[in-house]
């Protein structure tokens, strides 16, 4: 409902959610015990109203669906490995953390390399002059 009202994005929700079956699956568990721990917890809340938050989430769509994959991973990692039997706060709040470097990454992939700006010019040997005009 709350995707349909356009008040959350649904990227963050659904690939954390296939992250964290997928790699329960893959940890040897079976198909009915990973569905079941969807249910387990604060999973669903956190996936649907904490992990949402357009403060905190990417701007692009590929960064959400990153996002919600890096939460579903850490879970998943914090569960199977950790002493906390639900790691949600850590793995929203480490997530949280990649955040800006997600955007930077998935803009400059997206990017065309063409439109992309040299890093060669750092100095430019024409400042303290008007806009336009090259001092010789």
């Amino acid at each position: 409902m709350l995707a349909v009202l356009r008040v959350i994005r649904i990227e963050i929700p659904l690939a954390m959610l296939a992250s964290r079956v997928l790699l329960c699956l893959a940890a040897g568990h079976s198909p009915q015990e990973s569905l079941y721990s969807l249910s387990l917890g604060g999973l669903l809340f956190t996936a649907f109203f904490i992990a949402t938050d357009p403060v905190t989430s990417p701007d692009t769509r590929a960064g959400r669906i990153l996002f919600g994959v890096a939460i579903g991973a850490l879970t998943e990692l914090i569960r199977e490995f950790g002493l906390y039997a639900d790691g949600l706060c850590f793995a929203v709040l480490a997530a949280n953390l990649l955040v800006p470097q997600i955007d930077r990454l998935v803009l400059r992939i997206q990017r065309p390399w063409y439109t992309r700006t040299p890093c060669t010019e750092s100095v430019r040997s024409d400042v303290g002059g008007a806009p336009g005009e090259r001092s010789e």
